[in-house]
């Protein structure tokens, strides 16, 4: 079993790695104005005054499933568009799922803390063109 998960955690370091330019520049955290309108379950965290770590977390309570939906809707109604999502390997259930809009990327990170509670995190990264350059 725990070589089942080495595995799988080194097969999702893959495809974090391969999913996402490795030197995309961040957007500055927290933003003038948040990306999206979160959903009404979710209680938002004070930001980080040095703009550094996550842009956004909060807690939801509503079971993992419900919040992986409330979520997907919340940014699909401000343009944002499902782009993939790789579950997380081992004892923490949970997602990482990235979103497009335009020049910018979102990377949402939701687990479970409790039967109906969800934690969740995001952060945005600018696209970068095959020169390597921000589009």
């Amino acid at each position: 079993m725990r070589k089942a998960i080495s595995i799988a955690s080194a097969m999702l370091a893959v495809l974090v790695a391969s999913a996402a330019p490795v030197a995309a520049p961040e957007v500055p955290c927290p933003p003038k104005r948040a990306p999206f309108e979160p959903p009404p379950s979710a209680v938002l965290d004070k930001p980080r005054e040095d703009g550094k770590g996550w842009c956004g977390q909060g807690v939801m309570s509503v079971t993992l499933a419900n919040a992986e939906s409330q979520m997907r809707g919340a940014l699909a109604r401000s343009g944002w568009a499902f782009v993939h999502r790789i579950p997380l390997a081992g004892s923490v259930r949970g997602s990482v799922s990235a979103f497009r809009r335009g020049r910018e990327e979102l990377t949402l990170m939701m687990w479970r803390l409790d039967v109906s509670k969800t934690g969740f995190s995001w952060g945005r990264a600018a696209i970068e063109n095959r020169e390597g350059g921000t589009k």
